[in-house]
């Protein structure tokens, strides 16, 4: 089960007509790729599928392969995040085949909104590791943007076979084989780069234990002349995502070359060669990958949180449906369910509206109530917490009922999504880890007291934004 992932490649179409869609099936058939029927991505058949599939938000990519149409689709891609800025982001395209264009369009990213940037291993010919794309990768690097490396979806077939199925894993590990001989890693180390497909369909994983072994040997032309620990540093260093690749045989050599916490999802919905029918298979592949931690799986769907801040902002500003499903009538029964609690600890939660349940990581977050009077702002959901009453006993003296605001959680340490919604001083803690739980003073009606502040309640909710 997925709660709230973000989905890092995630592809759109701008509209069409059926004359057009009708030309583009022609000329994918011609490249070896059957489609049975023409293509057609819609918003409106994403967002529900991301609803039942349990996505929180896309990051949209599209890379046409003329500039004219990739600005036009870059445009369309920005106005779908104005629209559903809670349900979408923009890797906005770059033209990487015209650098004069490309520093163009990095230069509009505050205009488009772009979460990130989306470009092509090789767009018309032109590698990412090609020495004219030397501006882009020190403009990337400044601005410490993250960078979604995808390869040509356009390519002609090979063997009669089409490039989707084997050829993007092929040119995806020459192309980041390239960058690192031609130094772009080395020298512009604030890039977070996420290369497609677990690195080329687990292609670039596979081979990295090669390049460890060889490729700083003496008769490997390496004019930057990395030595054997670079390259595995600077392999370690990239980002994966899961299309299409959640399985043991991709997962296991990328988990030899990074980390888990370097791992992110991709589903590579909205195009034809991803059906609902392969997108949950991966999923469930992921889900059942006995390489990770139950807890680490489902990290996979909210590392990309730190990667996209814009993006996380927005989530913060958004009500989490799963966290308001807490705060309805049926809150403390649903939990105790899941938690398998006893009948004492289930009427401790309803108690103190305090909770520890490592076998789901649930953790608290104590909330400072919003000022009498004064409404939660748009995008949180708000009401008395159920089963908990809201009327605290400090030092014998009543509390009148106060409003609770809720909002999605995230990582610890991170700013709580609450101090943006309200503007005031929150603290998120995991009550797994007793060491990091703040002391506070305990007094005559069984309240908190910290800071000064007496009036807190607890929010129960899960770990990593959902539970």
């Amino acid at each position: 089960m997925t709660e709230a992932w973000i989905d890092v490649h995630a592809h759109y179409t701008p509209p069409t007509t059926p004359e057009q869609r009708e030309a583009a099936w022609r000329s994918m058939r011609d490249a070896c790729f059957l489609a049975p029927e023409p293509y057609h991505w819609t918003v409106e058949q994403t967002l529900e599928q991301m609803d039942r599939t349990g996505i929180r938000m896309q990051m949209l990519s599209n890379q046409p392969t003329t500039t004219e149409a990739l600005l036009a689709s870059n445009d369309y891609g920005a106005s779908l995040t104005q629209q559903y800025p809670d349900r979408f982001g923009l890797l906005a395209a770059l033209p990487t085949d015209d650098v004069a264009a490309t520093m163009a369009e990095l230069g509009r990213a505050a205009e488009l909104g772009a979460d990130g940037f989306a470009v092509t291993c090789r767009r018309n010919g032109v590698y990412l590791g090609d020495p004219s794309l030397e501006p882009m990768w020190a403009e990337l690097d400044r601005r410490g943007a993250t960078v979604f490396a995808h390869p040509d979806a356009y390519a002609d077939g090979v063997q009669g076979r089409p490039a989707p199925l084997l050829e993007v894993g092929f040119e995806t590990t020459r192309t980041i084989v390239d960058m690192l001989y031609a130094g772009v890693f080395r020298k512009y180390p604030n890039v977070k780069l996420i290369v497609a497909h677990c690195g080329g369909g687990g292609a670039l994983p596979a081979m990295s234990g090669r390049l460890g072994l060889l490729g700083a040997q003496t008769w490997v032309p390496n004019p930057n002349g990395l030595s054997t620990d670079e390259i595995r540093a600077q392999l370690r260093r990239l980002y994966l995502d899961t299309a299409a690749t959640g399985f043991p045989s991709s997962l296991a050599a990328a988990l030899t070359m990074t980390t888990p916490d370097h791992l992110v999802y991709g589903s590579d919905s909205g195009v034809p060669c991803s059906t609902e029918e392969t997108i949950e298979a991966n999923r469930k592949s992921l889900l059942e990958f006995d390489g990770l931690t139950p807890r680490q799986r489902q990290d996979i769907g909210r590392n990309a949180l730190a990667l996209f801040p814009g993006a996380a902002a927005r989530l913060d500003g958004a009500p989490s449906a799963d966290l308001t499903a807490f705060t309805q009538a049926a809150a403390v029964p649903a939990i105790s369910r899941r938690c398998q609690l006893s009948p004492a600890d289930t009427a401790r939660v309803a108690r103190e509206g305090d909770l520890d349940c490592p076998q789901n990581r649930t953790r608290v977050l104590l909330i400072e109530p919003a000022p009498e009077g004064e409404a939660p702002r748009a995008g949180t959901q708000a009401e008395p917490l159920p089963s908990i009453d809201p009327r605290r006993q400090c030092g014998g003296q009543d509390h009148p009922p106060r409003q609770w605001s809720a909002g999605p959680l995230r990582e610890r340490g991170r700013r709580s999504p609450l101090c943006r919604n309200h503007g005031r001083r929150r603290r998120q803690m995991a009550l797994h880890d007793r060491s990091r739980r703040p002391r506070g003073s305990r007094h005559a009606g069984g309240g908190r007291q910290r800071a000064g502040v007496a009036d807190r309640r607890s929010v129960i909710g899960s770990r990593w934004l959902a539970w």
